[in-house]
């Protein structure tokens, strides 16, 4: 719009150009034509007074002949309106004249004086034209040198005028080769400095604006948008390629040019073109169903104006499938987000350090129980801070500032009274920077949950585990002292003399021995617990195999069972005790639970698996049916899976506490008639090292 306006000014500049060049044109021809029929009336004006002069000279000589004749014959008549003529001419010559013709521009006091001389010669001449008498000798002479003088002032008048013209004709030549000059120099000027720096200009702006409309062209036409324009009458005007390619296969008639009245395919209407031409400018959306697909599309109608009048209107069609899909899918989003917010009972927030403005979400704004007459777009950090425990304060806020300061995330829990009622909230935080070298952070995000349950629950575990300690303390300390004098009272007792007394007596031997049994596992589960990594020592592990081979060795024989081991990494951090425990708890278990009908095959295999060491202790026993239920059941205290087992069900329970004591963690993978795979990871900083070509050894049967 702006080239076109520029245009405009150029093109009123040229013409006004052109007004001046004519209007200059016509003003130096005019003044030429002025100095040349003055030149010319000037020219006129000699020759009308050369020919009175020749005129005038013929009848001087006239006159004196007349008189000469009127001496020779006294009968001769002087012809009298000769003088008179005579006469009048010289009054059209002489300066004293009336009617005088001719201008003061060729005019000089010497012709005056010339005139007023030749005025009294022919006074003399015509006065003794008119005497009666004869002249006298003197008079004769006289008159033949009035004559003479008269004669040579006509020559003398003439000479002058022809030397004035020669003048004037020389003037005249400097005065037109002059103003060719100048004309010849003011269209050069024009042509040189005004027109052709201007028709340049013209022509680069001409170009310019045929290269942008080329370009936009080639925008538009390059666009999968539809666009198209329209006059008044629904004459097409312009459209891009996408909306002639549309449509043809609608209507393959329409062209540029074509009437398109009540030929809408685009989800257009009459009365959106209407409100177009009254000078609206407005969107408007539909949707297509084709096949069963479904695309929505938006039309964008724009006036176009000229001279400020509407002369037609400008449409584009725009694919807005794909962001209404994105749009429905962000929304879907935030609902989902919306209800992991309530399930987890947690929300996010932002913090504009610069301008103080903290955004809450919506399920955060509940945790908060904000009222609503403070529910506002934005919080600001007192107010935030004026929401915390008062006790908790100091600590969010120094927690905050080193989190800005250390650009490191923050973690802290702290306490908000919301109804009378204490709540704990769970707060986790990053300040972001503007560049690399910004000192101060710009802003500020994260989340917060409400954990006042598990704190409560965490709290209420604590307490129950120190009722527990201190009861399994009190039990064990209450009990030891009287299982030990039952057994030293029972081993006093002499068998033999009573079948039934030995009976009795065997039995409470064997239940204080189970219960003496039960009260050392209870503190050992405890002692486990209060571990530290400080305790750890290098175990190694083939050492630990020699032992269970040692402890085992009876059960093997009896189970006829082939182990065989493949050790890619023989050093493992922690409790060598603890080890030997933990395998020989596994591996009794599959030698316990054998398929009676299978030979027992025991594998046994540690190796690096990035950053953890890994023990599968592997057998083809009787296996077992597993759930999520029944696998977790497995490793709690007394958690065995069926009656028909022996055992207090205190072993994988132990196993799984002394491995969690030692920063590892338990699986188990079983399934039925095929066997059990026990699974152990601890984690170390490692790198992988699973030697797959290495082969499994024999342990021993």
């Amino acid at each position: 719009m702006k080239q076109a306006k520029g245009d405009d000014r150029y093109v009123s500049n040229f013409t006004r150009l052109l007004i001046v060049l004519g209007v200059s044109i016509l003003i130096f021809f005019t003044a030429t034509l002025y100095v040349v029929s003055l030149y010319f009336s000037d020219l006129n004006d000699n020759a009308y007074v050369i020919n009175i002069s020749g005129r005038q000279r013929m009848l001087s000589q006239n006159a004196v002949k007349q008189i000469y004749n009127k001496q020779l014959d006294s009968t001769f008549k002087i012809d009298l309106v000769g003088l008179d003529i005579w006469q009048e001419n010289h009054s059209l010559l002489s300066g004293n004249a009336n009617n005088r013709v001719l201008g003061s521009i060729l005019n000089t006091p010497e012709i005056e004086e010339t005139y007023r001389k030749l005025g009294v010669y022919q006074e003399q001449i015509i006065a003794l034209a008119k005497q009666k008498t004869k002249l006298q000798t003197q008079q004769l002479k006289t008159l033949s040198e009035i004559e003479q003088k008269y004669l040579n002032g006509m020559d003398a008048i003439v000479s002058n005028y022809q030397k004035i013209h020669e003048e004037s004709l020389e003037k005249f030549k400097a005065i037109a080769i002059g103003s060719l000059l100048f004309f010849i120099a003011a269209v050069y000027l024009l042509l040189f400095v005004f027109i052709l720096p201007l028709l340049n200009k013209i022509k680069k702006n001409f170009k310019e604006s045929r290269t942008k409309e080329f370009r936009n062209q080639a925008v538009i036409d390059n666009t999968e948008d539809a666009i198209w324009s329209l006059d008044k009458n629904f004459n097409l005007l312009t459209a891009n390629k996408t909306y002639l390619s549309k449509i043809r296969k609608i209507d393959s008639s329409i062209i540029i040019g074509s009437n398109v009245r009540n030929r809408f395919y685009f989800g257009e209407n009459i009365h959106d073109y209407n409100n177009v031409f009254e000078g609206k400018s407005f969107s408007k959306t539909y949707k297509t169903i084709k096949s069963g697909v479904t695309n929505h599309y938006e039309l964008h109608f724009y006036p176009i104006t000229e001279n400020e009048k509407i002369i037609g209107c400008c449409i584009r069609q725009c694919d807005v499938t794909q962001l209404h899909k994105t749009i429905q899918d962000l929304q879907h989003g935030e609902e989902k987000l919306r209800e992991a917010q309530q399930i987890a009972d947690f929300g996010n927030w932002f913090w504009n350090i610069e301008e103080d403005e903290i955004y809450i979400s919506e399920h955060l704004n509940n945790i908060f129980a904000i009222p609503k007459e403070f529910q506002k777009e934005y919080l600001t950090f007192p107010f935030l801070v004026n929401l915390i425990h008062p006790d908790d304060r100091e600590a969010f806020d120094i927690t905050i500032k080193n989190s800005i300061v250390s650009r490191e995330p923050h973690d802290i829990i702290y306490r908000v009274i919301v109804g009378g009622k204490l709540k704990f909230i769970h707060q986790k935080g990053k300040a972001f920077y503007k560049d690399d070298d910004a000192l101060k952070a710009y802003r500020m995000a994260g989340t917060a949950q409400d954990v006042t349950k598990t704190i409560i629950a965490n709290q209420k575990i604590e307490n129950q585990n120190k009722e527990l300690q201190n009861f399994i303390y009190i039990l064990s300390h209450n009990l030891k002292r009287p299982i030990a004098n039952i057994l030293a009272l029972q081993s006093l007792y002499e068998e033999g003399d009573n079948e039934t007394n030995d009976g009795i007596m065997t039995n409470i031997q064997a239940c204080c021995v189970a219960l003496n049994t039960t009260i050392k596992d209870l503190n050992l589960s405890l002692s486990l617990k209060e571990i530290s990594k400080e305790d750890f020592t290098e175990v190694d592990v083939c050492e630990i195999l020699d032992d269970i081979q040692v402890l085992l060795n009876k059960d093997i024989i009896d189970t006829k069972a082939k182990i065989y081991t493949k050790i890619t990494q023989d050093k493992i951090m922690g409790v060598k005790s603890y080890f030997v425990n933990i395998f020989y708890n596994l591996v009794l278990n599959s030698l316990k639970y054998h398929n009676p009908d299978t030979p027992l095959t025991i594998k046994i295999s540690v190796f690096k698996n990035r950053n953890a060491i890994v023990v599968k202790i592997e057998d083809n026993g009787l296996g077992m049916l597993l759930t999520p239920e029944r696998k977790k059941k497995i490793f709690d205290m007394y958690g065995r899976l069926s009656g028909k087992t022996k055992g207090k069900g205190l072993g994988l329970y132990l196993v799984k506490t002394q491995v969690e004591a030692m920063n590892g963690s338990i699986d188990v993978e079983s399934e039925v008639g095929i066997g059990t795979t026990m699974i152990l990871h601890f984690r170390e900083e490692a790198q992988p090292n699973e030697d797959n070509e290495t082969e499994y050894a024999f342990l021993g049967n």
